[in-house]
Formats: C-alpha cells, structure tokens, sequence
C-alpha cells in the first residue's frame, strides 16, 4: 500500500486535529463530552467538503460518518467521556462483526470492500481479480483477508478499550487516533502484501 506525501498529511492531520480542538475547547470551559463532541468536526470537514465536491460519498467517507453518528450519539446517551471515546471501539467491533457475517454467507465483507476502495481512488478494477466471479480459489483468498481483518480489528478495539480506562482522557484520545491509524497501515500492507502472492495468472 503505497502512501504518496498528501496521504501522509492527511493521515497526520486525522491523528492531531481531533486533539487540537479538545485542547482549544476545554481552554475555553467546555465540558468534557461537549469537547469531545466538538472532536468530530475535523472528520465531518474531511467527509463533507469531498462530499460537496464530487457529489458523492467514498467508501471511506462512509466509515467516517457512521463513526461520527455512534460517537455523538454515545456521548449525549452516555454523559460519560471514557463511554463517548469507547464508541471508536465499538464501531471496530460492528465493522469485525460484519467481517464475519459475510464470511457465513460465502460473501467476504474484504472483497466488495476493497473493490469499492479502488473505484474511490481511481484505480483499475478491470483485471480479473475484481472481475470474474466470487468463488474457487479467489473466494477462499479474500475469506481469508476478511478473516484477518476481523481479528485484526477485535484486538486493535481491546488494545483502545484498556487505554481509555488507564490513562488520562487527553492521551486517550490522541492514542485512540493514532491506534486506528496504525491498525489499517498494518493491515493494509499485509492486504497488499498478500494479495501480490496470489497474481492474476493464479486466480
């Protein structure tokens, strides 16, 4: 998974801007769920202005906004601001819970999820890989991918659950970030990785 400067800088902005504004928040007397609320707003400027633009939502836009929706809505339910950061977990958790539904139905999750992330950032999806039918040996492939994504994504909800409870509520959120980050860097270079021992001549 190759990440050209933008990436990076929009990975760097993703990890800091939710921790700036806390910062400036709370400077200002906000209360700590509000501040935490008040964090969305960097994600809701990097799904929206795309958005605007190109009239029409990415796949990882998509993710971004069903994350805004769970965390506004744990944190007015819960008041709690621990509760209103473990809500990042419990969208890794729904995304794994669904990694595994589609595998049950012979329909991995990993798949359509990658050719709809391709299709977003212009790359071709015209070779047969993403082309010829979902089973065989092509199944069994992206099965397995799914398979390690949920893993992948279990842990890395456990790993941000222990750290919001041990640590202040600052530090966790940027931890948070920055956890969620390296856990698709990590995953998507095994992805990658995987995917070039298996070339199309394979399939």
């Amino acid at each position: 998974m190759h990440l050209d400067r933008k990436s990076w800088r929009k990975a760097l902005v993703t990890l800091v801007s939710p921790f700036l504004v806390y910062l400036l928040a709370k400077k200002f007397g906000v209360h700590e769920v509000e501040a935490l609320m008040l964090t969305a707003v960097p994600a809701v400027l990097v799904t929206f202005v795309p958005l605007w633009k190109e009239r029409k939502l990415n796949v990882f836009g998509l993710l971004i906004l069903i994350g805004i929706v769970v965390r506004l809505t744990v944190a007015i339910i819960s008041g709690n601001p621990r509760m209103t950061l473990l809500s990042d977990a419990f969208v890794l958790l729904g995304f794994a819970f669904v990694c595994v539904e589609s595998m049950m139905i012979g329909r991995p999750l990993m798949y359509y999820f990658l050719r709809q992330l391709r299709q977003s950032i212009g790359r071709s999806i015209t070779s047969s890989l993403w082309q010829q039918p979902l089973e065989g040996k092509k199944q069994k492939i992206f099965m397995k991918i799914t398979a390690v994504w949920a893993i992948g994504l279990v842990l890395g909800a456990l790993i941000q659950a222990i750290v919001i409870f041990h640590v202040a509520v600052s530090f966790a959120l940027l931890i948070d970030h920055g956890l969620e980050i390296l856990v698709m860097l990590i995953f998507g270079l095994w992805t990658r990785n995987y995917l070039a021992m298996h070339r199309e001549k394979e399939m």
